[in-house]
């Protein structure tokens, strides 16, 4: 009984020495995955992990100190199989060894070869006839000899490497050697850029990433020509500093304009911090006496920064900085500040603001008290001027804010908006503006009508520095008050043979009065908006009108999806000569807006938006946009906007799919009014199993400029073009 004992724990033990192996020579082998040797005795000695060993024969020999297992061996633990004829440990040697028709599985990478080798020690080995497929990439590594050098470094002879899944691979890197480093790439010897077989290129030495972490080495270069800049290449290198920070260093070259040198910087100081800093250089040679060019220096510059943080106690801090050497410097170089090629399709409207905004905010928030508090600093940039000294800067602006809430036990509500500004510039009108405006309401019903009275006052103190007549102080004081009345009906419908079983249509008028008396404001400075406000003694009228679905979930509850919002407002003046934006030549009724959205349940959207001048009968503005989209980016989207005696364009881009390895793109934009094509963009992307191509044409007017790029990609290897 005790000799039988003893063989089963021998027997018991052979089998998870030789998982332990196995699994850690499955880890060792395929590229970027190790296990120490003591995890791999960790699992010997704790019995915990579940183990399976199949075979036709399994034995020890005690002489030899070896453990045998032949015909059909399989052995199994925790997501990882390994499949051979025959299966030899040597306990002396620690040398583990496995012949004929080798599998190992591990989590969907699996290695498989003829023969395999491996010292459990010295955490090295030797492979036959062997191919790798790494996962996370896609990727597969063939070779006659891989020797495992270490627990992360291998070399392979008569290696071949591949994205492909077909047996005659679309393209392969076929080399003399390739070895593997522990940093995470590749470095061939001697290699061949194949496609169909074909030879195309010879590489003496590449690279290439096989780990999927993030680590350090030179990113794929690209290459491209515009007309205005000539022939472009862009090289960049990545530094994984460490797991919260990285940069990229770039060096873009343009055959008309010189050398690009930039870099970006990311951090991540805790889960709640976070941002980035980034800028570029350029000595420019086009610029150089063009006319184009007024007043450009050829140093040109750029740094932008972005810091996001949250605090204890509901406090937040915002920060966007954004600063460019000159005018023009956003024209010639729009990816500035974002560096997505695609996204120009949704920003093909985009015309240049007239200033480049930086700013800072901290917010705080007292929920139970219902207040909020930001402290923000805004400084503009202006895209227009030739010097920044007259531009208005907000350096800094207090808003203390105090939501609608009850005025102690009585039926009032009340509500707070403060603000304190210090506008500055170098030239110019510059001061300081403390304003309060407190109001309160008293809504109530009346039948079916909502009604809500409301009331408040507003006192505006200036301490102004005249550019011309020095400093002086002056207030404004002004009441408004104000009268709301509203109410909804609406009707449930009940349907059959359709997915939602009701239907809820809402009509909701509304009509408002609002009124401010007549106060001089000639002597205030004019800095914004709030320092003219106009008198007002007019009503409002409008209403909204909803159709909202309901649906009845699986799980029994309830979700509803709004398909159609209509909306419909005017005004009407009763004051003798209204003054203001609101109404134009002096006329008592103001332009009619109009708008209404459609959105289906899953696909399409429609917008038509407009306003009518009813004294002449004419439209004023109107635009109309109808988008179609799937949750795969495939995209169609046509807009018309219309501004009278200013703006007729028309919009469109797209990206749809015409067959299931090839996709069309473009996007325009036609001006109606003065018959040109502002921009375009269009082009086609190929997409095979391992490789895809991609080709597009973007023109330009006002400047014109002409620019070509293709992208070919390579899964596993990366992409080579001017993105």
């Amino acid at each position: 009984m005790g000799k039988l004992s003893r063989e089963v724990r021998g027997a018991k033990a052979s089998r998870l020495i030789l998982c332990a192996l196995l699994f850690v020579l499955l880890t060792a082998c395929v590229a970027g995955r190790s296990v120490t040797v003591y995890a791999a005795f960790a699992i010997e000695t704790n019995s915990a992990k579940a183990v399976e060993i199949e075979a036709k024969h399994l034995s020890y020999d005690k002489v030899l100190g070896r453990y045998i297992a032949q015909g059909d061996v399989v052995i199994r633990q925790e997501g990882m199989e390994l499949s051979a004829d025959k299966v030899v440990l040597d306990n002396r040697s620690r040398v583990f060894e496995a012949w004929g028709n080798v599998l190992m599985h591990d989590r969907g990478d699996y290695l498989a070869c003829r023969y395999l080798k491996f010292n459990l020690d010295t955490k090295t080995g030797h492979i036959r006839q062997g191919r790798i497929f790494i996962k996370d990439k896609h990727f597969f590594i063939t070779g006659s000899q891989i020797e495992k050098i270490s627990s992360d470094e291998y070399q392979a002879q008569d290696a071949t490497l591949t994205s492909c899944d077909a047996a005659k691979a679309a393209w392969m890197v076929s080399c003399k050697s390739v070895h593997v480093t522990k940093d995470g790439y590749g470095v061939t010897d001697k290699a061949v850029f194949r496609v169909k077989d074909i030879p195309i290129m010879y590489l003496p030495k590449a690279y290439f990433p096989v780990k999927t972490s993030r680590q350090s080495g030179f990113l794929t270069p690209s290459v491209g020509y515009g007309q205005e800049d000539g022939f472009m290449t862009k090289n960049a290198f990545f530094w994984a500093i460490d797991e919260a920070h990285d940069a990229t260093f770039t060096m873009e070259t343009y055959g008309h304009r010189g050398v690009r040198i930039g870099g970006e910087y990311r951090y991540v100081l805790n889960e709640k911090a976070k941002g980035e800093i980034n800028g570029s250089f350029l000595h420019d040679r086009l610029v150089d006496d063009n006319e184009d060019y007024p007043q450009t220096e050829s140093d040109r510059w750029s740094l932008g920064a972005r810091h996001f943080q949250d605090f204890s106690h509901d406090a937040q801090l915002k920060a966007h900085l954004n600063f460019v050497s000159d005018n023009f410097f956003l024209d010639d170089f729009p990816n500035t500040f974002s560096k997505t090629f695609i996204d120009e399709l949704d920003d093909v409207d985009y015309e240049t603001d007239n200033e480049l905004r930086s700013n800072i905010i901290l917010a705080k928030s007292w929920p139970k008290q219902q207040l909020n508090l930001t402290v923000e600093g805004l400084y503009y940039d202006s895209l227009i001027l030739p010097h920044n000294d007259r531009v208005l800067q907000v350096l800094p602006q207090v808003t203390l804010t105090s939501l609608e809430q009850p005025l102690g036990k009585t039926p009032l509500f009340w509500n707070l908006d403060s603000t304190y500004v210090n506008f500055w510039r170098e030239t110019g009108d510059r001061g300081q503006r403390i304003d309060l405006h407190p109001r309160v309401k008293y809504p109530f019903l009346l039948g079916p009508l909502e009604i809500t009275p409301s009331a408040g006052v507003r006192e505006t103190f200036y301490l102004t520095d005249w550019e011309d007549e020095g400093s002086d102080t002056e207030s404004r004081e002004l009441i408004d008050a104000g009268l709301e009345i509203k109410t909804v009906m609406e009707k449930v419908f009940a349907t059959q043979g359709s997915v939602a079983d009701r239907f809820l249509h809402t009509i909701e008028p509304t009509v408002t009065y609002l009124y401010i008396p007549d106060v001089n404001q000639d002597d205030l400075p004019d800095f914004d908006y709030i320092d003219r406000i106009y008198e007002q003694n007019n009503i409002t009228y409008g209403l909204v009108s909803r159709l909202v679905a309901r649906y009845l979930k699986q799980d029994g509850s309830y979700d509803y999806h709004q398909y159609l919002k209509a909306e419909l407002k005017q005004s009407y003046n009763l004051i003798n000569e209204p003054n203001g934006y609101q109404f134009d030549d002096e006329d008592d009724f103001s332009n009619v807006w109009g708008k209404l959205e459609y959105w289906s349940l899953k696909y399409f959207y429609g917008k038509l938006e407009t306003e009518l001048d009813p004294n002449d009968t004419e439209t004023k503005t109107f635009s109309t946009l109808l988008s179609f989209h799937d949750t795969r980016r495939h995209r169609v989207s046509v807009e018309y906007r219309y501004e009278r005696d200013r703006v007729e364009d028309f919009i469109a881009h797209g990206y749809l799919p015409i067959s299931p390895t090839m996709d069309i793109y473009g996007s325009a934009r036609y001006s109606m009014l003065e018959k040109i094509m502002w921009e375009s963009i269009y082009g086609f992307n190929y997409h095979a199993q391992c490789w895809g191509v991609d080709l597009s044409v973007k023109e330009d007017r006002r400047p014109y400029d002409l620019q070509f790029r293709v992208l070919l990609t390579l899964n596993g290897l990366g992409t080579i073009g001017q993105q």
